[in-house]
């Protein structure tokens, strides 16, 4: 047996940057017993969790995975399948709820839940407030959609919420709770009781050096992108909002907005706080940003959103998932890349996105990092 891991890369689903670059992540990963690593590209990574969890599910089937394994609050695989398959199947009862749910204005996870609740109950209907089941409903569905052989597992999450921010209990704390004691200045050794000892090794090194990277470290960069699309414009509101259009997730509406409450004098978090209205989600509007900055658009879905995903990178591997990678090689229908410089135009939108992480990186700690081009995999043989 191989334990595959399928990891965001230098940005992730709620629509910021790693804390610390996806090499480092990867390494730790495979420190603490995980056999190969590949990273889920850019585009995916960036998705809503329908995108997220297709693009993962759609490598794990490249990869001839037979089990996919998701933490959950729920913790019962029965009830999320039973959710899965009525989202998908969609009978006219949710149809026409959702519609009718919609046109009075309610945010679509609303909209939908209202919509589940007279299909399949209430307590089915809740289970979709909290992310993770949320996500693994995501999971279960693009294996529906795909007819994929692979069974869902999941595990049921305990100790701290989601969006918890302490960490006074003894429980597992949340990852926010973790970040935040990180991006406050907080020393190693008080999160050294919940963080692994691989990733506390890895961290240490590059703390200060190249990390930790934060949402505001990339406001100049921000701010730029979005004068620049006024320049091309000219100036004119209807062109720049065609043009953010053009981005992933981005509405007519949130365009206006955007354009309306723009001026180049906030941080990233605060001008994403002030386009917060009931319509859109937090990790939505985040995650739009990010589009911009690092210049997404729809036209990557040709690429992207085929019947497999476009290749497959390799960040990482120990000698079991050496065996693994031998054993699949030829019978896997994409790319399998371990060496940038072969497949440069293929990664063209991940290499951009990595340039993009790695100048923040100079720019916060003047180390400069290595390119995508020169970063070697972590390979553990021993």
């Amino acid at each position: 047996d191989a334990a595959v891991a399928v990891m965001s890369g230098n940005f992730v689903q709620r629509g910021e940057p790693a804390i610390i670059d996806k090499y480092s992540r990867s390494r730790a990963a495979i420190d603490c017993g995980v056999n190969l690593v590949v990273e889920l590209p850019a585009y995916y990574a960036l998705s809503s969790a329908e995108g997220f969890a297709s693009g993962a599910v759609r490598t794990l089937d490249a990869l001839s995975v037979d089990s996919l394994v998701f933490g959950s609050e729920c913790g019962d695989i029965g009830k999320l399948s039973g959710i899965a398959g009525l989202l998908v199947a969609e009978p006219e009862t949710f149809r026409c709820r959702l519609r009718a749910e919609l046109s009075r204005g309610r945010v679509f996870p609303q909209a939908r839940e209202a919509a589940l609740a007279e299909c399949a109950g209430q307590e089915a209907a809740e289970l979709l407030r909290s992310p993770n089941n949320t996500l693994g409903v995501e999971y279960i569905k693009a294996l529906m959609r795909t007819s994929s052989r692979i069974t869902p597992f999941t595990i049921r999450r305990e100790g701290s919420s989601y969006h918890e921010l302490s960490l006074d209990s003894d429980a597992f704390p949340s990852a926010a709770a973790i970040r935040e004691k990180i991006l406050s200045g907080s020393s190693l050794e008080d999160l050294s009781r919940w963080i692994p000892n691989a990733m506390m090794s890895v961290f240490a090194k590059k703390q200060g050096l190249s990390c930790p990277v934060m949402p505001d470290d990339f406001t100049a960069l921000f701010n730029y992108s979005l004068f620049q699309i006024f320049y091309d414009c000219g100036e004119q509101k209807e062109l720049i909002c065609r043009r953010l259009c053009s981005c992933p997730d981005i509405s007519a509406d949130m365009a206006n907005r955007i354009v309306l409450l723009f001026n180049g004098t906030r941080t990233l978090t605060e001008f994403a706080a002030c386009l917060k209205t009931r319509q859109y989600t937090a990790t939505r509007i985040n995650r739009c940003l990010m589009h911009i900055l690092l210049g997404m658009t729809n036209m990557q879905k040709n690429k992207f959103e085929g019947s497999t995903v476009p290749y497959i990178r390799i960040l990482g591997f120990d000698s079991t998932g050496q065996k693994y990678l031998n054993h699949i090689k030829k019978k896997c229908s994409v790319p399998l890349i371990t060496k940038t410089a072969d497949h440069k135009e293929l990664l063209r939108e991940d290499i951009h996105t990595a340039s993009i992480y790695n100048q923040v990186v100079f720019n916060k700690y003047k180390t400069v990092p290595e390119d995508e081009f020169r970063h070697s995999l972590y390979i553990k043989l021993a």
